[in-house]
């Protein structure tokens, strides 16, 4: 959901940067995009190895709530996100989300891209214990769709998107709009890499934005 149909991750790494910053550690823009969509626990132990697990802890609760209070109220959809997912549901395809956003941003984000319609199953951060590259979500995701993972195709934005789905042998997509580049993503194990939502309706509707 995040960076792949909400424009949001130059927002969530701004969020991070500010609350980092705030607590006395100077973490550059360019290491927090290199771990952007990866596990927060994860993430944090990389950047801060010598700091107390309760601090971190501390750090991922203030950078949520700093999020939301200053950031997500902002977020926009990517273009086109609703004709893509429109699209995909009149040719017989379902859809389902996983991300690893708290259920209370998902819900936000699905009201600001009005595709919740367009949704068969979701499965968000409060489902599991550990975020991507772990596979959790993504076997939620298929659980829900109630469909093996050479039935299923998914689409991600970042490396850690694809490092879990190949764990279920789950083919993969990926786009740019989450910052990473093209040999980041297909270095993780995207099959394909796509620049926008336009380019992933013509490649599944050829149906031209």
């Amino acid at each position: 959901m995040e960076g792949t149909l909400i424009d949001c991750v130059p927002a969530i790494l701004d969020s991070w940067h500010d609350v980092l910053g705030a607590s006395g550690f100077e973490v550059s823009r360019s290491d927090l995009q290199r771990l952007s969509g990866r596990d927060t626990d994860q993430m944090l132990e990389q950047l801060l190895p010598k700091t107390p697990a309760a601090t971190r802890q501390r750090v991922a609760d203030e950078q949520g709530q700093h999020y939301r209070a200053r950031y997500l109220g902002n977020v926009t959809a990517v273009y086109g996100v609703r004709d893509l997912l429109a699209e995909l549901r009149e040719t017989g395809k379902r859809v389902a989300l996983a991300t690893s956003c708290q259920r209370d941003e998902l819900d936000h984000y699905l009201a600001v891209a009005r595709c919740g319609d367009l949704i068969d199953h979701s499965a968000c951060g409060d489902d599991v214990r550990r975020g991507k590259p772990h596979p959790g979500l993504l076997w939620l995701a298929l659980y829900g769709l109630h469909l093996p993972p050479a039935a299923a195709v998914a689409i991600g934005d970042s490396p850690y998107d694809a490092k879990a789905a190949a764990q279920l042998h789950l083919p993969t997509l990926g786009v740019l709009t989450g910052g990473f580049s093209a040999a980041d993503l297909l270095g993780s194990g995207c099959t394909e890499v796509l620049a926008t939502v336009s380019d992933l309706r013509r490649h599944f509707t050829g149906i031209l934005p």
